[in-house]
């Protein structure tokens, strides 16, 4: 309607200028003078403002509406993606403390045994140092010229060792550890009374393990690989002096039971198992079983000389009885005499 009286109004002027005394109403096209026309389209246009300034504040109401509304829904979803994000973070922190109290137990466990193992095998070493203060000079004496599987039976008579016959390919002795009679593991010995160290040695002695089903090989060895003696750990295999030999299966043999006792079995026992060779090829096991057989070596030094002065004093002795006899024997001689009423010598 406001474009259709605009058209008229527009139409109205051209002809109010065309005749400027008269005109016709926009509304009934009746005859109208100029002046009336002004007015009329004063009319119209102030009524036409009055109507855009209308829609204007409508369209801006209705705009305002239109933007507070999104505003809230922006505020709202922006608070639940605000506590979205906190309850992730609080989730992640929670799963971060969980997560360090399992790492922190594991380590914690894992410190405690292996601090449980290395008592034990700390306690065996020092019950093997005392056992060997007891032992006499002979069992303390050199090994190499006795029969290794002699000396295991004397040591463990309630095992199970025996001697893998000349020409028979594999080990030299077979060592079934028993307790209380039953079976507890198995130790795989390769005797070498030689000159030099051969790495072929070596070699042979690895494949036992798969052969014998074990992983405690001992090399019975008079000889050392270059700048070792009397005990190393080489590819997993454990040399030792033969004389020195029951120094280290008394360990291996006590951590045997130990497991069987257990009733460890399977990865379990395997892994243990491993954890022992590694322990038994570390420096610290090899310091201190120097240590002990240092020890060894001193009482067998204290033994000998011992031995020696108690030989000089049991020759002291022997001397003094025969003197003892010899002027005893003078004295009866003496009192017979006087008994039977002569003199000594007649």
């Amino acid at each position: 309607m406001a474009l259709d009286l605009a058209s008229r109004l527009t139409m109205t002027s051209v002809t109010a200028r065309a005749l400027p005394q008269s005109a016709a109403c926009p509304y009934c096209g009746q005859p109208i003078t100029a002046r009336k026309l002004d007015e009329i389209r004063d009319r119209i246009r102030a009524k036409e403002a009055a109507q855009l300034k209308a829609l204007e504040q409508r369209l801006r109401a209705e705009l305002a509406t239109a933007n507070r509304a999104e505003a809230a829904r922006l505020a709202t979803r922006a608070s639940e993606l605000a506590a979205r994000e906190q309850a992730l973070a609080e989730r992640a922190k929670a799963l971060e403390v969980a997560a360090r109290a399992r790492y922190d137990e594991g380590y914690r466990k894992a410190r405690v045994e292996a601090a449980r193992i290395q008592q034990q095998l700390q306690k065996q070493v020092d019950d093997l140092k005392r056992r060997l203060e007891h032992k006499t000079a002979d069992e303390l004496g050199a090994v190499p010229e006795e029969d290794l599987v002699e000396v295991l039976r004397r040591a463990y008579p309630d095992d199970a060792i025996e001697r893998v016959p000349r020409g028979t390919a594999g080990a030299d002795v077979l060592h079934e550890v028993r307790h209380r009679g039953q079976p507890c593991g198995r130790i795989v010995y390769e005797s070498k009374n030689v000159r030099q160290f051969l790495t072929s040695f070596l070699d042979r002695a690895r494949g036992y393990r798969a052969r014998y089903d074990t992983p405690y090989v001992v090399l019975a060895t008079t000889a050392f690989p270059a700048g070792e003696r009397d005990f190393c750990v080489r590819d997993g295999v454990i040399l030792v002096h033969p004389g020195k030999v029951t120094y280290v299966v008394e360990v291996l043999r006590t951590a045997l039971i130990a497991l069987a006792g257990a009733a460890a079995a399977g990865e379990e026992r395997a892994t243990k198992g491993a954890r022992l060779l590694a322990y038994v090829a570390s420096d610290e096991f090899k310091e201190r079983l120097r240590g002990v057989l240092a020890a060894v070596d001193d009482l067998r030094s204290l033994q000998a000389e011992e031995r020696k002065r108690h030989e000089r004093t049991w020759g002291l002795q022997e001397e003094a009885h025969r003197a003892i006899e010899k002027f005893t024997g003078r004295i009866q001689v003496r009192v017979g005499a006087l008994v039977e009423g002569r003199e000594p010598g007649e």
